[in-house]
């Protein structure tokens, strides 16, 4: 048994501690009441390695929902960087031709406020006719004999609705920088002529049916052909274009 005083091993049934004389309990414990240090220790290591647990649960969870979110980042960017992207539709041609249904030459002038004519005398005459997506209309007015041109009146009505006096004459300073190759042709004229809603530049080419003029047209880089020109393949050619052909009444 053990001292209820000083701790220490007595004799059992000893009523009196022979180390300190202190007086024992009838009942003795059979364990030392006071804990020593090894016992304290023992406790403090079991219960600070109990407490270390959920804090290794916790990294772990941590670690998990790095990767996984380092995971779903890795993928988006695979997706919007990496992955090829269809190139993007493409963009009609402003000039692109706007197709009239059956040939319908009245059919370009349609909302325009644009009377066109041409008189040509001593001839006959064919006359072609075309609206592009951005609003100009071009006009080929010929005149020929036995399929022989001899006369070509082109007319471009570019539209001006909106422009400011500013904007009207340096779109008109361009068109004649434009057209100065023309201008400087022997059997060619240009006019130019403003108004509210459209800007009408017209090209006259005289006297086809000459060897000389012709040959100029052909030199400036304008036909094909060093021989005359042909009405009825010349027809062919603006069809094909898709321009319309006014019919005769």
């Amino acid at each position: 048994m053990y001292c209820s005083n000083c701790g220490k091993q007595i004799p059992d049934n000893t009523k009196f501690c022979n180390h300190c004389g202190a007086q024992q309990p009838s009942e003795t414990p059979t364990k030392p009441v006071t804990e020593t240090k090894a016992d304290l220790n023992t406790v403090k290591t079991s219960g600070s390695n109990n407490e270390k647990q959920p804090k290794k649960k916790t990294n772990i969870v941590v670690i998990l929902a790095v990767v996984l979110c380092a995971f779903l980042i890795g993928r988006l960017i695979a997706y919007f960087i990496i992955k090829p992207v269809p190139p993007p539709e493409p963009v009609p041609d402003s000039n692109q031709y706007i197709t009239v249904d059956n040939g319908d030459y009245e059919a370009v002038f349609e909302g325009t406020y644009i009377v066109h004519f041409q008189s040509m005398f001593n001839m006959d005459t064919a006359s072609f006719a075309l609206k592009q997506a951005d609003g100009i209309i071009s006009c080929a007015d010929y005149g020929y004999k036995d399929d022989i041109v001899k006369q070509l009146v082109e007319t471009v009505y570019i539209p001006v609705s909106g422009y400011d006096d500013a904007q009207k004459a340096e779109l008109e300073n361009s068109m004649r920088a434009e057209y100065a190759d023309i201008e400087a042709l022997s059997c060619a004229s240009v006019t130019y002529k403003m108004s509210v809603n459209y800007l009408t530049v017209t090209c006259t080419y005289s006297d086809l049916d000459k060897e000389e003029n012709y040959t100029e047209l052909y030199n400036a880089g304008m036909l094909n052909t060093k021989t005359f020109i042909s009405m009825s393949e010349t027809e062919k050619n603006r069809l094909n274009e898709g321009f319309a052909k006014k019919q005769e009444d």
